[in-house]
């Protein structure tokens, strides 16, 4: 009898042991799956931080540009490359907070082929680089770690068939914003003097914009 109740209570003793270790196991997935589930989450609220400062610089490098197109002499100076931004950064070949470093030629060159594309023929636009640096150099204090790209091109509404001349005081620009963690924002605005304005007011304005994908 002795000898009967001995084996049961090892037994009993090796079946909690089994037990404890798939307690353990259970615990250690659960475990994991939170740390993988919180990493997840950090990564995700970090992207999608970066992407709204992407877009806010691009908004700011807009404003920037929209201010620089009022003080040159006319929109075809502008066009032809005679009048620039005051915000130029030093290199045109940036490295981007994401450790990249990027062409802006290149980029001007890709640009103008999808231009190529376009329907207006004659009037398709001729993209021109304006503005580009980092969105801290705007000033304000902006602590932003975004660089930004700013391109110019006639409104191909003209029917003038020359590009590089306005002749509606209506231009379109293209902005690129490339944040932290590979963020990217692109805007194309309208740019211009409304027409049928009666307040004597020609200088130009935002008159549309769309974040572009």
């Amino acid at each position: 009898m002795v000898a009967v109740m001995q084996r049961a209570h090892s037994n009993d003793r090796g079946s909690a042991l089994v037990v404890a270790l798939f307690a353990s196991l259970l615990l250690a997935g659960v475990g994991h799956g939170l740390i993988l589930l919180t990493n997840t989450e950090y990564a995700i609220a970090a992207n999608h931080q970066a992407g709204v400062e992407a877009l806010y610089a691009a908004d700011a490098a807009l404003a920037q540009s929209v201010s620089d197109i009022r003080r040159a002499p006319d929109r075809t100076a502008v066009l032809s490359g005679t009048a620039f931004s005051g915000f130029l950064d030093g290199t045109r070949a940036p490295r981007l907070p994401s450790g990249e470093t990027m062409d802006l030629d290149v980029r001007t060159a890709e640009l103008q082929a999808q231009a190529a594309t376009d329907p207006w023929g004659s009037n398709n636009p001729s993209w021109r680089l304006f503005a580009y640096g980092p969105v801290r150099g705007l000033g304000g204090g902006i602590r932003s770690r975004a660089y930004v790209a700013v391109w110019v091109a006639d409104d191909p509404a003209e029917i003038d068939g020359n590009p590089l001349v306005d002749s509606n005081r209506v231009l379109l620009l293209r902005v690129e914003a490339f944040g932290p963690h590979r963020a990217v924002r692109r805007l194309t605005a309208t740019v211009g003097v409304p027409s049928g304005d009666l307040s004597g007011d020609l200088r130009p304005r935002v008159l549309s914009w769309r974040e572009v994908r």
